[in-house]
């Protein structure tokens, strides 16, 4: 499972490509920021672009989720193998 901070690379460029920001440093902080739900960067997309945003915000929030799942998994599966139920913690 990738890093989360690698999926920003391509939306951080897909920013700058349709030139809704001018900045590839500025497109870097709003990909983090809106990833990470916090919209306090006082970054704004053109207003077509806008929609983008919200959906990175999602798309963040889809990342948190499946990362938590992904991590519970690997400890449950950890205590199988080591023959540990949950009741004997």
């Amino acid at each position: 499972m990738a890093p989360n901070w690698i999926k920003l690379i391509p939306i951080m460029i897909c920013i700058v490509a349709v030139g809704a920001l001018d900045s590839p440093l500025d497109a870097l902080l709003f990909s983090i920021d809106s990833m990470s739900t916090r919209g306090a960067s006082g970054l704004t997309l053109q207003q077509h672009w806008q929609l983008m945003g919200a959906l990175e915000a999602v798309n963040g929030m889809l990342l948190f989720g499946v990362s938590t799942a992904y991590l519970i998994a690997q400890v449950y599966w950890s205590m199988i193998a080591a023959h540990v139920t949950p009741s004997k913690i």
